[in-house]
């Protein structure tokens, strides 16, 4: 077996606005065109080489949130999403520009990345991370 790429990671979400804004409007995904053919509510953002798929939260979908406790989220030892990202200082003032609460970093990660956490609008954790350049 030889896998080529991940395609896409689906979160489950309670409110599909909030989560709108915050991946569309905050992270800048594009949104896409979701199928259909589905019968629950949802949306589709396309990133670099990946895309996002939320699911509004019903009574068939798994809960939102990946309910990771607060003390793994400092230290990102939880489920979690990672962006890289070009520039973490830029990142950090673009979060701190909408409000967005750093949980866990800035802090070295031992390979010459440096990365923050923070959480989306249902508790799912999110890494950003730059290499060092130098």
């Amino acid at each position: 077996m030889q896998l080529l790429t991940l395609d896409h990671s689906t979160l489950i979400v309670k409110n599909i606005e909030r989560s709108q804004w915050f991946y569309g409007t905050m992270l800048g995904l594009k949104e896409i065109p979701r199928p259909s053919t589905f019968t629950f509510g949802g949306l589709w953002f396309q990133g670099a080489g990946f895309q996002i798929h939320l699911i509004d939260a019903h009574d068939t979908s798994a809960p939102s949130g990946f309910g990771v406790p607060r003390d793994a989220a400092r230290t990102g030892r939880g489920h979690h999403l990672a962006f890289e990202v070009a520039d973490l200082g830029a990142c950090l003032a673009h979060l701190a520009a909408h409000g967005i609460e750093i949980v866990g970093g800035p802090q070295a990660r031992g390979d010459g990345v440096t990365q923050v956490f923070v959480e989306d609008p249902d508790g799912h954790l999110l890494e950003f991370f730059a290499w060092e350049r130098g």
